[in-house]
């Protein structure tokens, strides 16, 4: 950029630029600080997010080092010693597709990928079809972090249920963008990490994890616990916590949700769907210009946009370095869904907004994104 300018933040759905937790004298450790001993401080915690998402068993609620983190422990775990299907969907991010290509060479499972329909969502009936007798496991996106629109997953989740297999939900793009009841839900497991739509920190996330379905630990090693014991502990949560948990990011996360149970985030997020269409509809007016993934499907405030002539990274580039707009160009760790999309292997700019996001920083994009269309910026 040649001058300085205000920057323009359009990638939400990759991380929050903004963080709620409050700045604090970081000298000492968490315990130090809260003056709770580490069970006090983490079932505090559990219990926030318990509260948070009407889930019933706080001590359920299982803390790891984020999304991909636990969806791995989570697939892999309940897989260990099983073979036969595991259902999901052509949306996935890469934290649930690579696990299922690691247990396809390792065991031999078979991952079937169900693809939406023409508007995005995925049909419950046609997810209900893919799941057959050797069905183990299934797992679903709530929301495509591509094309954002949000997913049946009360629908889905009972047909799973109905044919006897627990249904894995990753919830990072909704988590601190709709309200989530996972009591309603029913799922096996709801899945999110806390530096999206939770504007918490980095590296750390949580696991929602229904009685009855139950995991084997893939880590091992210290528990606090049954110390005796030569196998981890079969309790929860310190079945699935080996380790020294990051007290700093409990401690963090706490101020996050302690904010949402006070402001749901249902409402601003009715505002941002709104803001996000309308810009959609700027954007596809403008001459060059191809939003992709259109749909009359509720979404997330997600758009994905291409210009003719220029790659995805290239618009990218110009968007930062000359309009101070910062969006996410490429793949989005999402392969299938944008071999779906037609816009593989180049992928598309993904423009998502988030909490702070204003009517203004849309207009920037636009004018921007006029510019770079009429070739003004190349």
């Amino acid at each position: 950029m040649t001058e300085q300018v205000t920057m323009v933040y359009c990638n939400w759905a990759a991380t929050s630029p903004r963080k709620l937790y409050g700045s604090r004298d970081e000298s000492g450790t968490a315990l130090i600080r809260s003056g709770l001993s580490p069970t006090e401080l983490t079932i505090g915690l559990r219990e926030k997010a318990a509260k948070l998402f009407n889930f019933p068993y706080p001590m359920r609620v299982i803390l790891g080092a984020g999304c991909t983190d636990l969806l791995n422990k989570l697939i892999l775990g309940y897989m260990t010693g099983r073979t036969g299907r595991v259902v999901t969907t052509a949306l996935e991010h890469n934290s649930v597709l690579r696990p299922l290509h690691y247990l396809a060479r390792r065991q031999g499972v078979e991952a079937v990928f169900v693809e939406p329909e023409d508007d995005g969502r995925v049909d419950p009936g046609r997810f209900a079809a893919a799941i057959d007798r050797n069905t183990a496991l299934a797992v679903l996106t709530h929301a495509s972090n591509v094309t954002g629109v949000i997913q049946p997953v009360g629908e889905i989740a009972a047909a799973a249920r109905a044919r006897g297999v627990p249904l894995i939900v990753d919830c990072a793009q909704t988590a601190g963008l709709l309200d989530i009841d996972a009591s309603r839900l029913d799922a096996g497991a709801l899945v999110f990490s806390t530096h999206k739509a939770l504007m918490g920190p980095s590296g750390f996330g949580m696991a929602l994890m229904a009685k009855g379905f139950d995991v084997e630990p893939v880590i091992t090693g210290g528990s606090g616990i049954r110390s005796d014991l030569e196998r981890q502990p079969d309790d929860y949560p310190w079945k699935l916590e080996a380790g020294t948990p990051h007290y700093e990011a409990v401690e963090k996360t706490g101020d996050c949700l302690d904010y949402f149970l006070s402001h749901p985030p249902g409402p601003r997020f009715e505002k941002l769907a709104v803001m996000a269409g309308a810009l959609s509809d700027e954007l596809a007016s403008i001459k060059g210009v191809t939003v992709t993934g259109r749909s009359g499907a509720k979404k997330l405030p997600v758009v994905n946009i291409l210009i003719d002539g220029f790659d995805p990274d290239e618009i990218g580039y110009i968007l930062y370095h000359i309009h101070g707009v910062i969006t996410r160009p490429g793949l989005h760790c999402t392969p299938m869904t944008h071999r779906g999309l037609g816009t593989f292997p180049l992928g598309t700019v993904r423009v998502s907004l988030g909490h702070d996001s204003t009517p203004d920083d849309c207009a920037r994009l636009v004018d921007a994104m006029k510019s770079i269309a009429a070739g003004g910026a190349r």
